[in-house]
Protein backbone atom coordinates (compact mmCIF):
# COMPACT_ATOMS: atom_id res chain seq x y z
CA UNK A 1 0.00 0.00 0.00
CA UNK A 2 1.29 3.83 -1.16
CA UNK A 3 0.05 6.83 0.52
CA UNK A 4 0.62 9.91 -1.74
CA UNK A 5 1.36 12.51 1.09
CA UNK A 6 2.95 16.03 0.78
CA UNK A 7 5.57 17.16 2.84
CA UNK A 8 3.81 20.10 4.52
CA UNK A 9 1.02 17.54 5.38
CA UNK A 10 1.97 16.04 8.59
CA UNK A 11 -0.93 15.98 10.44
CA UNK A 12 -2.38 13.69 8.07
CA UNK A 13 0.28 11.47 7.84
CA UNK A 14 0.22 11.11 11.40
CA UNK A 15 -3.38 10.78 11.00
CA UNK A 16 -2.59 7.44 8.54
CA UNK A 17 -0.23 6.13 11.09
CA UNK A 18 -2.48 6.22 13.52
CA UNK A 19 -4.73 4.83 11.58
CA UNK A 20 -3.01 1.70 10.03
CA UNK A 21 -1.61 0.74 13.42
CA UNK A 22 -5.16 0.66 14.39
CA UNK A 23 -5.96 -1.86 12.13
CA UNK A 24 -2.63 -3.88 12.06
CA UNK A 25 -1.92 -2.48 8.23
CA UNK A 26 1.25 -1.03 7.03
CA UNK A 27 1.78 1.47 4.32
CA UNK A 28 4.64 3.20 2.58
CA UNK A 29 4.87 6.74 1.64
CA UNK A 30 5.30 8.26 -1.14
CA UNK A 31 6.43 12.15 -1.25
CA UNK A 32 3.60 13.73 -3.28
CA UNK A 33 4.18 16.12 -5.91
CA UNK A 34 3.77 20.04 -4.85
CA UNK A 35 1.87 22.05 -6.88
CA UNK A 36 3.31 25.41 -5.92
CA UNK A 37 6.63 23.96 -6.70
CA UNK A 38 6.09 22.90 -10.18
CA UNK A 39 8.33 23.91 -12.41
CA UNK A 40 7.13 26.12 -15.13
CA UNK A 41 7.85 23.61 -17.75
CA UNK A 42 7.05 20.44 -16.36
CA UNK A 43 2.86 22.77 -15.84
CA UNK A 44 3.44 23.82 -19.37
CA UNK A 45 3.94 19.74 -20.54
CA UNK A 46 0.86 18.29 -19.18
CA UNK A 47 -1.68 21.31 -18.50
CA UNK A 48 -2.50 22.13 -21.81
CA UNK A 49 -3.20 18.21 -23.33
CA UNK A 50 -7.08 17.36 -21.67
CA UNK A 51 -9.87 19.40 -22.85
CA UNK A 52 -9.46 22.06 -20.47
CA UNK A 53 -6.03 23.76 -18.69
CA UNK A 54 -5.41 21.87 -15.66
CA UNK A 55 -4.64 23.94 -13.16
CA UNK A 56 -0.87 23.11 -10.84
CA UNK A 57 -2.69 21.37 -8.19
CA UNK A 58 -4.34 18.87 -10.76
CA UNK A 59 -1.27 18.58 -12.58
CA UNK A 60 1.22 17.68 -9.17
CA UNK A 61 -1.95 15.16 -8.21
CA UNK A 62 -1.69 13.38 -11.41
CA UNK A 63 1.98 13.12 -11.19
CA UNK A 64 1.89 12.15 -7.79
CA UNK A 65 -0.17 9.50 -8.93
CA UNK A 66 2.52 8.11 -11.43
CA UNK A 67 4.66 8.18 -8.75
CA UNK A 68 2.67 5.01 -7.36
CA UNK A 69 2.38 3.95 -10.86
CA UNK A 70 5.58 3.63 -11.14
CA UNK A 71 6.19 1.11 -7.89
CA UNK A 72 2.94 -0.59 -8.92
CA UNK A 73 4.63 -1.72 -12.30
CA UNK A 74 8.13 -2.44 -10.63
CA UNK A 75 6.18 -4.83 -8.14
CA UNK A 76 3.49 -7.00 -8.53
CA UNK A 77 0.76 -4.06 -8.44
CA UNK A 78 -0.14 -2.03 -5.58
CA UNK A 79 -2.72 -0.35 -3.57
CA UNK A 80 -2.47 3.69 -4.31
CA UNK A 81 -4.08 5.60 -1.61
CA UNK A 82 -4.22 9.55 -0.79
CA UNK A 83 -3.69 10.44 2.30
CA UNK A 84 -7.01 11.77 3.25
CA UNK A 85 -8.70 8.47 3.60
CA UNK A 86 -11.09 6.88 6.31
CA UNK A 87 -10.49 3.13 5.80
CA UNK A 88 -13.53 0.24 6.67
CA UNK A 89 -12.51 -2.56 8.80
CA UNK A 90 -13.85 -5.08 5.73
CA UNK A 91 -11.02 -3.29 3.42
CA UNK A 92 -7.86 -5.77 4.90
CA UNK A 93 -9.82 -8.75 4.03
CA UNK A 94 -10.73 -7.98 0.82
CA UNK A 95 -7.18 -7.12 -0.04
CA UNK A 96 -5.46 -10.46 1.13
CA UNK A 97 -7.98 -12.03 -0.78
CA UNK A 98 -8.14 -10.00 -4.37
CA UNK A 99 -4.04 -10.36 -3.92
CA UNK A 100 -2.16 -10.10 -7.18
CA UNK A 101 -3.56 -10.13 -10.60
CA UNK A 102 -2.66 -11.17 -14.01
CA UNK A 103 -3.79 -8.31 -16.79
CA UNK A 104 -4.51 -4.93 -16.84
CA UNK A 105 -7.28 -4.59 -14.06
CA UNK A 106 -8.25 -1.60 -11.35
CA UNK A 107 -10.36 -2.08 -8.60
CA UNK A 108 -11.36 1.19 -7.15
CA UNK A 109 -11.73 1.16 -3.66
CA UNK A 110 -13.74 4.43 -2.90
CA UNK A 111 -17.12 5.72 -2.01
CA UNK A 112 -18.37 8.45 -3.82
CA UNK A 113 -21.55 10.11 -4.07
CA UNK A 114 -21.85 10.45 -7.63
CA UNK A 115 -24.07 7.81 -9.70
CA UNK A 116 -21.73 5.41 -11.36
CA UNK A 117 -22.48 3.64 -14.52
CA UNK A 118 -21.88 -0.03 -13.76
CA UNK A 119 -22.71 -3.60 -14.74
CA UNK A 120 -25.92 -4.77 -13.59
CA UNK A 121 -24.65 -7.64 -12.03
CA UNK A 122 -21.50 -8.08 -9.74
CA UNK A 123 -18.40 -9.63 -11.64
CA UNK A 124 -17.32 -11.38 -8.24
CA UNK A 125 -17.51 -10.71 -4.27
CA UNK A 126 -15.07 -11.21 -1.46
CA UNK A 127 -15.66 -10.68 2.34
CA UNK A 128 -19.64 -9.77 1.54
CA UNK A 129 -17.99 -6.79 -0.90
CA UNK A 130 -19.37 -6.86 -4.23
CA UNK A 131 -16.95 -5.67 -7.35
CA UNK A 132 -19.23 -4.35 -10.59
CA UNK A 133 -17.24 -3.85 -13.82
CA UNK A 134 -17.22 0.05 -14.55
CA UNK A 135 -18.84 0.89 -17.77
CA UNK A 136 -17.92 4.46 -17.58
CA UNK A 137 -14.64 6.72 -16.66
CA UNK A 138 -15.77 7.83 -13.08
CA UNK A 139 -15.03 10.31 -10.69
CA UNK A 140 -12.69 9.54 -7.84
CA UNK A 141 -9.11 8.55 -7.01
CA UNK A 142 -8.94 8.47 -3.48
CA UNK A 143 -8.24 4.58 -3.07
CA UNK A 144 -7.55 1.65 -5.80
CA UNK A 145 -5.80 -1.38 -6.56
CA UNK A 146 -3.52 -1.26 -9.54
CA UNK A 147 -2.37 -4.45 -11.26
CA UNK A 148 1.25 -4.13 -13.27
CA UNK A 149 0.61 -4.65 -16.37
CA UNK A 150 -2.34 -1.54 -15.93
CA UNK A 151 0.15 0.52 -14.04
CA UNK A 152 2.32 -0.13 -16.72
CA UNK A 153 -0.08 0.75 -19.42
CA UNK A 154 -0.82 3.99 -17.33
CA UNK A 155 2.65 4.97 -17.65
CA UNK A 156 2.62 4.62 -21.48
CA UNK A 157 -0.18 6.57 -21.52
CA UNK A 158 1.11 9.49 -19.58
CA UNK A 159 3.82 10.05 -22.11
CA UNK A 160 1.76 10.75 -24.41
CA UNK A 161 -1.70 12.52 -23.17
CA UNK A 162 -3.04 14.19 -19.97
CA UNK A 163 -5.68 14.79 -17.44
CA UNK A 164 -7.22 15.43 -14.09
CA UNK A 165 -6.23 11.98 -12.23
CA UNK A 166 -9.79 10.53 -11.98
CA UNK A 167 -10.36 11.12 -15.04
CA UNK A 168 -6.94 9.82 -16.79
CA UNK A 169 -7.08 6.75 -14.37
CA UNK A 170 -10.79 6.21 -15.35
CA UNK A 171 -10.54 6.06 -19.19
CA UNK A 172 -7.43 4.64 -20.40
CA UNK A 173 -8.16 2.07 -22.79
CA UNK A 174 -7.12 -1.12 -22.03
CA UNK A 175 -8.08 -1.63 -18.60
CA UNK A 176 -10.69 -3.22 -16.80
CA UNK A 177 -11.88 -1.51 -14.36
CA UNK A 178 -14.11 -2.60 -10.93
CA UNK A 179 -15.83 -0.89 -8.15
CA UNK A 180 -16.31 -1.88 -4.49
CA UNK A 181 -19.52 -2.30 -3.89
CA UNK A 182 -20.06 -0.84 -0.42
CA UNK A 183 -17.14 1.43 -0.79
CA UNK A 184 -13.67 0.34 1.68
CA UNK A 185 -12.95 4.11 1.94
CA UNK A 186 -14.02 7.51 1.94
CA UNK A 187 -12.51 11.30 2.15
CA UNK A 188 -12.54 13.15 5.33
CA UNK A 189 -13.78 16.03 3.65
CA UNK A 190 -16.75 14.01 1.68
CA UNK A 191 -17.24 12.70 5.55
CA UNK A 192 -18.47 16.28 6.88
CA UNK A 193 -21.47 16.76 4.53
CA UNK A 194 -22.75 12.76 4.23
CA UNK A 195 -22.65 12.07 8.06
CA UNK A 196 -22.99 15.95 9.66
CA UNK A 197 -20.25 16.01 11.56
CA UNK A 198 -17.81 18.47 12.36
CA UNK A 199 -14.89 19.15 10.03
CA UNK A 200 -11.10 17.90 11.16
CA UNK A 201 -8.35 19.89 10.34
CA UNK A 202 -6.75 16.94 8.47
CA UNK A 203 -10.01 17.31 5.94
CA UNK A 204 -8.76 20.68 4.94
CA UNK A 205 -7.66 20.81 1.00
CA UNK A 206 -3.64 21.78 1.77
CA UNK A 207 -3.52 23.68 -1.59
CA UNK A 208 -5.70 25.37 -3.12
CA UNK A 209 -6.56 24.40 -6.68
CA UNK A 210 -5.66 27.72 -7.90
CA UNK A 211 -7.46 27.28 -11.14
CA UNK A 212 -6.41 29.54 -14.08
CA UNK A 213 -10.06 29.22 -15.98
CA UNK A 214 -10.65 32.35 -13.35
CA UNK A 215 -9.41 34.57 -14.97
CA UNK A 216 -10.58 36.00 -18.22
CA UNK A 217 -7.68 37.33 -20.30
CA UNK A 218 -5.46 33.94 -19.56
CA UNK A 219 -8.53 31.77 -21.06
CA UNK A 220 -8.15 34.00 -24.28
CA UNK A 221 -4.82 34.12 -24.56
CA UNK A 222 -4.82 29.58 -23.70
CA UNK A 223 -7.67 29.31 -26.05
CA UNK A 224 -6.05 31.24 -29.44
CA UNK A 225 -2.44 29.56 -28.32
CA UNK A 226 -4.28 26.22 -27.72
CA UNK A 227 -7.10 25.58 -30.25
CA UNK A 228 -6.75 21.93 -29.75
CA UNK A 229 -8.59 22.32 -26.12
CA UNK A 230 -11.98 22.82 -27.79
CA UNK A 231 -11.85 20.27 -29.73
CA UNK A 232 -11.01 18.03 -27.41
CA UNK A 233 -14.09 19.19 -25.54
CA UNK A 234 -16.35 18.81 -28.25
CA UNK A 235 -15.17 15.32 -28.95
CA UNK A 236 -15.26 14.31 -24.99
CA UNK A 237 -18.86 15.70 -25.29
CA UNK A 238 -19.72 13.24 -28.77
CA UNK A 239 -18.02 10.64 -26.87
CA UNK A 240 -19.98 10.84 -23.59
CA UNK A 241 -23.33 10.65 -25.88
CA UNK A 242 -22.39 7.71 -27.94
CA UNK A 243 -20.73 5.64 -24.90
CA UNK A 244 -23.88 6.21 -22.85
CA UNK A 245 -26.21 4.96 -25.95
CA UNK A 246 -23.90 1.94 -26.22
CA UNK A 247 -23.63 0.88 -22.51
CA UNK A 248 -27.76 1.72 -21.66
CA UNK A 249 -28.99 -1.95 -21.82
CA UNK A 250 -25.75 -3.57 -20.11
CA UNK A 251 -25.08 -1.11 -17.41
CA UNK A 252 -27.28 0.73 -14.57
CA UNK A 253 -26.49 3.90 -12.62
CA UNK A 254 -25.64 3.15 -9.25
CA UNK A 255 -24.79 4.92 -5.87
CA UNK A 256 -21.50 3.55 -4.20
CA UNK A 257 -22.66 3.95 -0.28
CA UNK A 258 -19.73 3.31 2.03
CA UNK A 259 -19.39 0.34 4.89
CA UNK A 260 -20.83 1.15 7.49
CA UNK A 261 -17.76 0.46 9.70
CA UNK A 262 -16.06 3.27 7.96
CA UNK A 263 -18.50 6.05 10.23
CA UNK A 264 -17.27 3.78 13.42
CA UNK A 265 -13.31 3.94 12.17
CA UNK A 266 -13.29 8.03 12.04
CA UNK A 267 -15.10 8.84 15.44
CA UNK A 268 -12.56 6.33 16.81
CA UNK A 269 -10.04 7.96 15.49
CA UNK A 270 -11.67 11.44 15.90
CA UNK A 271 -11.19 11.30 19.18
CA UNK A 272 -8.04 9.35 19.42
CA UNK A 273 -6.63 12.21 17.28
CA UNK A 274 -7.81 14.80 19.40
CA UNK A 275 -6.29 13.35 22.76
CA UNK A 276 -2.95 12.90 21.45
CA UNK A 277 -3.51 16.45 20.33
CA UNK A 278 -4.55 18.04 23.75
CA UNK A 279 -1.20 18.23 25.24
CA UNK A 280 0.58 19.79 22.29
CA UNK A 281 -2.50 22.58 22.20
CA UNK A 282 -2.17 23.96 26.09
CA UNK A 283 -0.49 26.56 24.87
CA UNK A 284 -3.61 28.64 24.74
CA UNK A 285 -5.08 32.60 25.30
CA UNK A 286 -8.80 32.85 26.23
CA UNK A 287 -9.43 29.47 25.85
CA UNK A 288 -8.20 29.06 21.93
CA UNK A 289 -5.55 26.92 21.30
CA UNK A 290 -2.91 29.48 19.15
CA UNK A 291 -1.91 26.34 16.85
CA UNK A 292 -5.68 26.14 16.07
CA UNK A 293 -5.90 29.86 15.63
CA UNK A 294 -3.72 30.06 13.11
CA UNK A 295 -5.32 27.66 11.11
CA UNK A 296 -8.46 29.20 11.94
CA UNK A 297 -10.65 26.32 12.75
CA UNK A 298 -11.89 26.20 16.42
CA UNK A 299 -10.60 24.63 19.27
CA UNK A 300 -11.46 20.90 19.80
CA UNK A 301 -9.55 20.70 23.11
CA UNK A 302 -11.71 20.87 26.48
Amino acid sequence: IFIMNLDMSAGRLAYQKEQFDRMGMAFERVPAVDGLALPRETYERYAFQWERPMSHSEVACLLSHSLGWRRAAEGNGAVIMEDDQVLADEIKPVLDELGPRDGAQLFNLEAQPRLRYVARQPSETIANVRFFELKMPTAGAGAYLVTRDAARLLLDRLERRAAIADYFIHSAPGIRRFQADPGLTLELRTMTGMYNIRRRPEATPVISRNNPRKNIVTRVFWAVQHPRLRLRRAASQLRLVIDKARISSSSIRRKVEPCASILANYQAMDALMDQKRAPAAETAMGGVCLSWRRRRHSCPCP
